[in-house]
């Protein structure tokens, strides 16, 4: 069973890489007054990780809320 989950992880190293090779292209990103030149690989796979990151948070949140409500207890 290693050996499928240690070729899984190789097949997706060699897709991030084929993916950053591909996306190389020089973007201008703006934030308010910032403006910065980053790769296109990097900005996607910026978001990729914020919006994951975000998601785990709302998910966390969520399930306290719930949990802490008394109302949703009893269901």
């Amino acid at each position: 069973m290693h050996y499928v989950k240690g070729a899984f992880a190789l097949l997706v190293m060699l897709i991030m890489i084929i993916f950053a090779v591909q996306n190389l292209d020089v973007i201008n990103v703006k934030f308010l007054s910032w403006a910065m030149s980053v790769p296109k690989f990097m900005v996607i796979v910026g978001t990729y990780v914020l919006g994951m990151i975000t998601g785990a948070w709302l998910f966390d949140f969520l399930k306290m809320l719930f949990r802490s409500n008394p109302a949703n207890a009893s269901q």
